[in-house]
């Protein structure tokens, strides 16, 4: 009996195999059919269902297989538009080739930019010494317990604080604590978007934003722009057009541009979204780092 059952073990093991290394097959061919420019910038893989028909595999595989094309950045998905080709795929990099931060990697041949983060060094010994002191907060023990869905009334007032700037000091109340600029993020989006619309933001923008755009089902719209940030006229004519629901600015030190936006250029996206009755969703992430 106990044969018969590791037998079974191990015949499901040997599929669950199979199956990863199917879609992983599957995967990498697809790829090879991205940077070949088979499916180029903008055009559509094929749905889902009929792919697993043509190569006679399952669904479940295929869309594995299409979540890692995901997870690389070859694809973006959509219930509307099915899963469309990015146009941002970079060639392949091994991870040893990768010189990190701290210079560590087996060669420094490649830089990674593909994540913004503080320099490491001195921001992580400040923040190891941070650390050993939160314990001894009087407000630690309050982190144990289940705290208001807007965040702490402590929390939501120094959040107040580091945020006033001459001329803009916002109220306590008017704050919310989320868990990073990710959650942020989808939590304006839900409340604004419903399930459809369009958002407005720089052609070259947050991918983060990029990668709620399916989620939510909007239509993410790219305005062109120039050292001053975005182009009024151009923002003006698709408001016009479109079924805009926000748009979306980083006016400080833009990622990945890192183009300020002026004064003169903040008053016209103001008043361009009032007279369209738009919302403006501001990542201000990099302001402080701007010289007073």
């Amino acid at each position: 009996m106990n044969t018969v059952k590791n037998h079974t073990k191990n015949d499901a093991a040997l599929q669950t195999k199979k199956r990863q290394a199917t879609y992983l097959e599957v995967s990498g061919k697809l790829e090879e059919k991205v940077r070949n420019g088979f499916y180029p910038p903008g055009s559509r893989l094929p749905p889902q269902r009929d792919l697993a028909v043509e190569l006679g595999i399952n669904v479940s595989t295929v869309s594995r297989a299409y979540k890692e094309l995901q997870a690389r950045g070859l694809i973006v998905a959509s219930k509307r538009r099915g899963s469309m080709v990015t146009g941002g795929a970079m060639p392949f990099v091994p991870a040893s080739q990768i010189r990190t931060a701290t210079g560590d990697a087996a060669s420094n041949a490649v830089i990674d930019l593909t994540v913004n983060r503080p320099a490491t060094g001195e921001f992580l010994a400040q923040l190891a010494r941070t650390m050993t002191s939160v314990a001894r907060d009087p407000r630690f023990a309050q982190t144990q317990e289940y705290q208001p869905p807007q965040g702490p009334d402590w929390a939501r007032a120094a959040g107040a604080r580091w945020m006033a700037a001459p001329g803009f000091t916002p109220a306590p109340d008017n704050i919310v604590v989320t868990s990073g600029a990710q959650h942020g993020l989808y939590a304006v989006l839900s409340s604004l978007m419903g399930h459809d619309g369009v958002i407005l933001s720089d052609q070259l923008t947050y991918y983060g934003l990029k990668a709620l755009a399916p989620v939510f089902q909007f239509e993410l719209v790219g305005i062109p722009s120039d050292g001053d940030g975005l182009l009024p006229d151009q923002l003006e004519d698709a408001c016009r057009r479109m079924r805009v629901k926000a748009i979306f600015t980083v006016p400080n030190l833009q990622n990945p541009t890192v183009v300020t936006m002026n004064l003169a250029r903040r008053v016209a996206l103001v008043e361009i979204a009032r007279r369209h009755h738009i919302a403006i969703i501001e990542d201000d992430v990099y302001g402080p780092l701007l010289q007073t």
